[in-house]
């Protein structure tokens, strides 16, 4: 895949990375930072993920965290999904809940999670809306949209540091963990009420995805036009 977009690359006027760790990534093997380039961050469609009806932690009840992916491929992460399932179910993560929507590996035995089949648009909205934190443990993503979601849906984020371009949202309204998963999710229970402030002052927005590429769209064909009608008056 890097070759391909190497060689596709080359005849492009403008690049768009989907965060700035994927144009890191590319830098480091073929992309040259001075070529013009921008990078827009994903957003799901606001009228879908949204918080309005977002149940909120008060303290009582089972702080209920989920994920969701369409994908089973183990790079997701299911590694430390089962481990936050194990340490449920064997007492050590006292009222908590771990809700899993989609797909996942056909090997693993949920012992408490609650599962859901992969669903989308509004079905699957309200249950993000239902959670009160969203669990990333996807490795190495150029971006993603399954925390995209989530966040759109008012849940503050617990990832894993090595999530790629996750990381990047993660840092602003979220607690990263690399082996102490448990001592994460505890601490985003007890921060619950701050993340979810710093998530409202940094949620990620499809409006806004969309104006940043209508923006560059717009300039780009702008200064094709400029440049045709300078060419057209010498000619």
């Amino acid at each position: 895949m890097d070759k391909m977009l190497a060689e596709a690359n080359r005849i492009a006027d403008y690049t768009v990375f989907i965060s700035g760790w994927l144009r890191e990534y590319h830098a480091e093997r073929w992309f040259d930072p001075s070529r013009p380039h921008s990078v827009v961050y994903n957003g799901a469609d606001p009228e879908v993920f949204h918080p309005i009806g977002a149940s909120l932690y008060n303290g009582s009840g089972p702080f209920r965290l989920v994920t969701h992916h369409w994908s089973n491929n183990p790079m997701k992460g299911f590694d430390v999904y089962r481990r936050v399932d194990a340490l449920i179910a064997d007492g050590e993560l006292k009222g908590v809940e771990l809700w899993i929507v989609g797909r996942w590996p056909v090997t693993l035995r949920w012992r408490s999670a609650r599962t859901f089949p992969p669903t989308y648009g509004t079905d699957l909205a309200d249950k993000l809306r239902a959670c009160h934190a969203y669990i990333t443990a996807s490795l190495w993503e150029p971006c993603g949209m399954h925390h995209v979601e989530g966040a759109q849906c008012g849940l503050p984020l617990v990832y894993h540091e090595d999530g790629g371009g996750i990381a990047e949202a993660g840092r602003k309204y979220g607690i990263a963990y690399r082996e102490d998963v448990k001592s994460a999710i505890l601490r985003m229970r007890e921060e619950y009420a701050l993340h979810r402030r710093r998530l409202f002052q940094n949620m990620p927005s499809g409006d806004r995805m969309c104006l940043e590429y209508a923006e560059i769209i717009q300039r780009l064909l702008s200064e094709r036009w400029n440049s045709d009608s300078v060419a057209w008056d010498s000619g």
